[in-house]
């Protein structure tokens, strides 16, 4: 019974944090910047300069650049908020790479995050939000 309770315990505590995807973005697009914003919050919260980054984190960057910001031709974008999702997350991962981590660039690096969480989990873009 105890392990239940611990079991039951954790897959709520993993279920309060999710972010729920509208349907009016590209599902993709959402995980992937929502990966890319935690990459930079992580960095930025433990003062790790690009240089510093693991490469595996560097790739993802660089990756969401390509795919979503080069080329728009690899993905399908289904709203407005899917555009503005792609601007804030290139935004962010711009100014990370170009940061020297002062506490108003962690302040923007978090007020960027919960603007794309609240525009991938309503569907609607940035200036027509309610939050």
């Amino acid at each position: 019974m105890k392990y239940l309770l611990i079991l039951v315990g954790f897959v709520f505590m993993v279920g309060c944090g999710e972010v729920k995807v509208h349907e009016n973005v590209n599902e993709d697009l959402a995980n992937d910047s929502l990966q890319v914003m935690n990459i930079i919050e992580e960095a930025a919260n433990s003062d790790t300069i690009i240089d510093d980054l693991a490469d595996e984190d560097l790739m993802k960057l660089v990756g969401f650049q390509e795919k979503y910001h080069e080329n728009d031709m690899l993905f399908v974008t289904f709203s407005e908020a899917d555009e503005n999702i792609i601007t804030f997350t290139v935004g962010s991962s711009s100014k990370y790479s170009k940061s020297k981590l002062i506490d108003s660039d962690v302040k923007e690096f978090t007020e960027n995050k919960e603007a794309i969480e609240a525009m991938i989990e309503s569907g609607k873009p940035y200036l027509e939000r309610n939050d």
